[in-house]
Order: structure tokens, then C-alpha cells, then sequence
């Protein structure tokens, strides 16, 4: 992840200019369960040029075309406060779910003890989840407050 306030294309190396920072083709995401990059997070610095070319490449490879006119549907980035909401309810859900994990611990010593590693398990998601939306924040109000 670059350090200094000037944006570089992680695709070809170029600096951005001034349509470059216009445009603004840069992804910050979260990569969660469910891929070889578990809990990795992206960060991707675009020029207009070689956004160009992904997307020359990926749109012919999507069954359902992603691409709208602007008018049709265009979203703001989430604000910091829609950030601290998503992560609330995502908290919330995992608190549920390790609730509902203890409530159906049994007698049963066997069941018992894999009922409690499965909560610890949910536990230390819900854990590592927190501590990277917590990361994120701190990096978010850094970058704000460097600009």
C-alpha cells in the first residue's frame, strides 16, 4: 500500500494526472470468507487508460451486464457513518449467531465441547472482522486528515 499523497496506477506504474484523479478509479475492499485471498483487503489504484483495459477484458466475461448509465443508477461511496452502521449490524449478527450457538449447547460432553469450539470459532471471525473495520476506519479518518 503506497504511503506518499500522490496516487500511482497499480497496473502500469503511471502517476496520476489530472484526469486520473478526476476519475478516480480506486477500490478499497474488503476481501472476506469464501476466496483464496481470506481476509485480505484490495487496494487498487487505477488509471483511466488501464481501467480501460479491465474493463475491455471482464465486461465481454459477465452474464449479467454490470455496466448502467449514470442517470439509472448511481450510488455515492458510503459515507463513514453508513460504514459504522454496516458494522454495527454485522456485529450484531454475529452476536446473534453466537448466541444462538450457546443456546443449544447440550449435556452432552461431546456435543458440548464442539458447540463451544464452533462459538469460539464464530467468536474469533467476529473478532478478526471488528479489528479490520476498526483498521480501516483509523486508515480512512488518517488519510482524511492528511489531505
Amino acid at each position: 500500500m503506497q504511503q506518499s499523497s500522490e496516487k500511482i496506477c497499480s497496473m502500469c506504474g503511471k502517476t496520476f494526472d489530472l484526469w486520473d484523479e478526476q476519475e478516480d478509479f480506486c477500490f478499497v475492499r474488503h476481501i472476506g470468507y469464501g476466496s483464496k485471498y481470506d481476509m485480505k483487503g484490495l487496494y487498487l489504484n487505477l488509471c483511466c487508460d488501464c481501467f480501460d483495459k479491465i474493463a475491455d477484458w471482464f465486461l465481454p466475461l459477465c452474464v449479467n451486464d454490470p455496466l448502467v448509465d449514470e442517470q439509472d443508477l448511481w450510488r455515492p461511496c458510503p459515507s463513514e457513518r453508513d460504514v459504522g452502521e454496516q458494522l454495527m449490524r454485522r456485529m450484531q449478527d454475529g452476536v446473534k449467531e453466537l448466541s444462538e450457538q450457546l443456546d443449544g449447547i447440550s449435556v452432552d460432553a461431546d456435543d458440548f465441547r464442539l458447540r463451544l469450539k464452533k462459538a469460539a470459532d464464530a467468536l474469533r471471525r467476529l473478532s478478526d472482522r471488528v479489528q479490520f473495520e476498526m483498521d480501516r476506519l483509523e486508515e480512512n479518518r488518517d488519510g482524511d486528515e492528511e489531505a
